[in-house]
């Protein structure tokens, strides 16, 4: 029976994947295979490799020091949670007072934005809550970095913000614009690289690359940019920084787009504390304040539920926890080099 043979390959991936003498390779080979099961297994294979351990095993691995390693294991999981196990499904998270639908999407397609992370859900119930967010929002302009569902961008525009959703790749891009018209908010949606935000590659777009594989720049050129000048008096990014390249990225992102005196909201889960504090240093060089709150997932004000079990975490699961930064720009405009 080939379900069975699946099955059989499967739990021996685990005792790979679990091995503390395998090397980095050969736990990336492992993961590369699990990906290729996962394709053609069922949901019944699937859970019984979950209870076993499988996914325990690769949520060990995203705690690696070996990027590919992560990003290897990140595209496990997700290719175990994606339609091999279930059907793109439209969400319904209510935050607050509001109800925000969004459609996921196939791992393939979309990468890490193919599910709502539990960061992003614990932001937008802070958002719904936060007096403060409120007063900022109403009539504020407002960019989402990282969008991916854009449960945040979503909820800010619901709370009377002029949005701008934005991300890399272009099914996301066409995911959010659906999404904005489900819930009726007038969202305009841009692909952003925050790379070319940091002057660290070309505007040439048409061979632009992300760990899914080669954006096609026809795709890209559909969607709207901003404009090299374009800023906001309010940012927001969950889950945005997490590679060690991110504190620059992102950083770089907020220095060029947020206004003078505007405010960053940024809820991160914390994988490896020593990129947490090198953008809190980086944001710091042209931020006049800088705040962070501990954040728990679990229980109190910001509990949530976690939307696909194995593959989201809650706070306690990472090394830093999950951090809450306001940041606010100095007024003084940013001198001219």
């Amino acid at each position: 029976d080939e379900e069975e043979k699946r099955l059989d390959e499967l739990d021996k991936l685990i005792l790979v994947l679990a091995s503390k003498t395998n090397s980095s390779k050969e736990k990336i080979a492992g993961c590369e295979k699990v990906c290729e099961l996962a394709a053609a297994s069922s949901s019944k294979t699937i859970e019984t490799f979950r209870r076993c351990g499988g996914f325990s095993a690769l949520n060990s691995l995203l705690k690696s020091s070996d990027e590919t390693l992560v990003d290897a294991a990140a595209s496990a999981l997700g290719n175990l949670s994606s339609t091999s196990t279930r059907k793109p499904t439209l969400r319904s998270f209510t935050c607050g007072d509001h109800v925000i639908r969004c459609r996921e999407l196939e791992f393939s397609a979309s990468g890490t934005a193919f599910n709502a992370w539990t960061a992003g859900l614990v932001l937008a119930t802070w958002i719904a809550k936060s007096e403060k967010f409120a007063g900022w929002a109403k009539g504020a302009r407002i960019l989402e970095i990282g969008s991916g569902l854009g449960t945040c961008g979503l909820l800010a525009g619901k709370l009377g913000g002029n949005v701008t959703l934005s991300d890399f790749v272009p099914a996301v891009l066409k995911n959010l614009q659906l999404s904005a018209e489900e819930n009726e908010v007038e969202a305009r949606v841009v692909w952003l690289d925050w790379a070319l935000e940091a002057g660290l590659q070309a505007a040439d777009t048409s061979n632009t690359h992300w760990y899914g594989g080669e954006v096609d720049g026809a795709e890209v050129g559909a969607f709207d940019r901003l404009e090299e000048d374009e800023s906001f008096d309010l940012i927001v990014g969950s889950d945005v920084c997490y590679e060690t390249d991110h504190p620059e990225l992102v950083s770089a992102v907020l220095s060029k787009r947020l206004a003078p005196g505007g405010w960053a909201v940024v809820l991160n889960a914390v994988r490896f504390p020593e990129v947490h504090e090198r953008f809190l240093q980086k944001i710091g060089e042209f931020c006049s304040l800088v705040e962070t709150e501990a954040v728990d997932s679990e229980e109190g004000d910001l509990a949530v539920n976690i939307v696909q079990e194995g593959c989201t975490q809650h706070s306690g699961y990472y090394a830093g926890g999950m951090q809450l930064i306001l940041a606010q720009r100095s007024s003084d405009p940013p001198a001219k080099s």
